[in-house]
């Protein structure tokens, strides 16, 4: 097999007129590099990242706007390469009908971003999803008050008392509840009642 870095950049470009293809063109450069080295060597990406250069990708070096998307990108395609029998797809063939030949073989893997490559190839690699951890001051809700009133109806449930019961309402006085206790209790639901005569008048 033979490839010239004009193959691979002629490639890329073609890929970037064809938004379809476009990940399975990249990926089928990248792999056919590898397959040429028989690995993923420093000496097969610095070929590939060659290639990306002379398609018009600004990564040559680390400061370059391109340079942590192409790495990241030949990072995928290393893994995906240990994952798929990318030699028996190119087998005799070179150039682009080497290329080509590896585009028909990714078809059926449905890969279509970097994502999907690393899901398959290197799920290690995928970041997994955010959990959020829920807010436990909303889920208790207000305690202003709240601890008052609690205390009453949990007085009134653990002991024993009297049941006044009305067509909508329900009060259980335990025994032993002071009379000043029952005075303010009554108190409180006559001036109830006063201010919903008010709002009913």
């Amino acid at each position: 097999m033979k490839l010239t870095i004009e193959v691979c950049a002629t490639a890329l470009a073609h890929a970037a007129l064809n938004r379809k293809m476009i990940l399975q063109l990249e990926l089928a450069v990248g792999l056919c590099v590898f397959a040429l080295h028989g690995s993923t060597d420093r000496e097969a990406r610095a070929m590939l990242n060659a290639a990306y250069a002379a398609a018009g990708y600004h990564c040559t070096h680390i400061n370059e706007m391109d340079y942590k998307t192409v790495n990241r990108r030949i990072n995928a395609t290393a893994s995906l390469f240990e994952n798929l029998p990318i030699k028996k797809w190119v087998g005799h063939l070179s150039d682009m009908d080497a290329i080509k030949a590896v585009c028909e073989g990714l078809e059926p893997y449905e890969l279509f971003t970097i994502q999907d490559v690393l899901r398959y190839a290197a799920p290690a690699k995928v970041r997994p999803k955010l959990a959020v951890k829920p807010n436990a001051t909303i889920l208790t809700g207000p305690t202003t008050g709240h601890d008052k009133v609690v205390q009453q109806f949990r007085r009134a449930v653990d002991q024993p008392g009297q049941t006044l019961t009305t067509e909508h309402l329900q009060m259980t006085i335990p025994h032993g509840t002071p009379r000043a206790e029952l005075i303010d209790m009554a108190m409180q639901l006559m001036t109830m009642a006063k201010a919903n005569e008010l709002l009913t008048a």
